[in-house]
């Protein structure tokens, strides 16, 4: 199934609570979020009708493009921080076998649409669908739709080459939702960040090594290079 022309949907079932469990996953709640047109849809009317996941959706925003500056520049504001590199796989068989009977997740890969686009007023126009296939939507889950328009950003934030997993709750959600723990296992490896001086850098492999029994390395970004003679 190609993520960028589908939306994979399954429940969350309950499963055990094992003590191997350690890495938790948080969801925020769209309207939390700084970029206005993220929470434009949730914060819409649909017909006569508030968008229906409004206030019951969390989401958790994944980049693929594991060395991409932004990281440590963007996301973590310069502060000294990890990236955490998941097993995909893993981590939806996690989501998959997780306590909580009362949610439903989906995921998809985010689209980058302008302005004038996500700004149309017909859902089949800013999901790039026939009526039909709308009908068919709502038809198989009534909020796909909506959980759907949560993967659309503006071409500004393409660089982050974003997946995203939407969680919707039949219960209220306020700032977001802990999902966890889950299985250490689904990490596959632990990055610091290049900002992070020699002793720091020692201290955090350490921790993580022993207690999450997977790689660690160091950022090589920013680190110097030896001049050559350019011919």
């Amino acid at each position: 199934m190609a993520l960028e022309n589908a939306l994979l949907s399954f429940p969350v079932h309950k499963g055990e609570n094992r003590s191997t469990y350690r890495f938790h996953q948080w969801f925020s709640n769209p309207e939390i979020w700084n970029d206005p047109y993220e929470k434009y849809f949730i914060n819409n009317s649909f017909g006569d009708e508030d968008c229906p996941i409004k206030d019951h959706v969390a989401v958790a925003c994944y980049t693929t493009n594991r060395v991409s500056e932004a990281q440590w520049t963007v996301y973590s504001q310069k502060e000294i921080a990890i990236q955490v590199s998941l097993r995909w796989a893993g981590l939806i068989d996690c989501l998959r076998k997780h306590k909580d009977d009362s949610l439903v997740a989906y995921v998809g890969k985010v689209r980058y649409l302008g302005t004038d686009k996500i700004k149309k007023k017909k859902f089949s126009s800013i999901l790039d669908v026939t009526d039909k296939d709308l009908k068919q939507m709502n038809a198989r889950d009534g909020n796909e739709l909506s959980a759907r328009l949560l993967t659309i950003k503006r071409p500004a934030y393409s660089y982050e080459e974003e997946i995203r997993i939407i969680i919707v709750s039949s219960k209220q959600i306020e700032k977001g939702l802990d999902i966890g723990p889950l299985n250490k296992k689904i990490i596959d490896r632990i990055t610091i960040s290049p900002l992070a001086g020699t002793e720091t850098t020692a201290l955090l492999k350490q921790v993580f090594e022993r207690r999450g029994g997977c790689h660690v390395y160091h950022s090589t970004l920013y680190d110097p290079v030896t001049n050559d003679v350019i011919e």
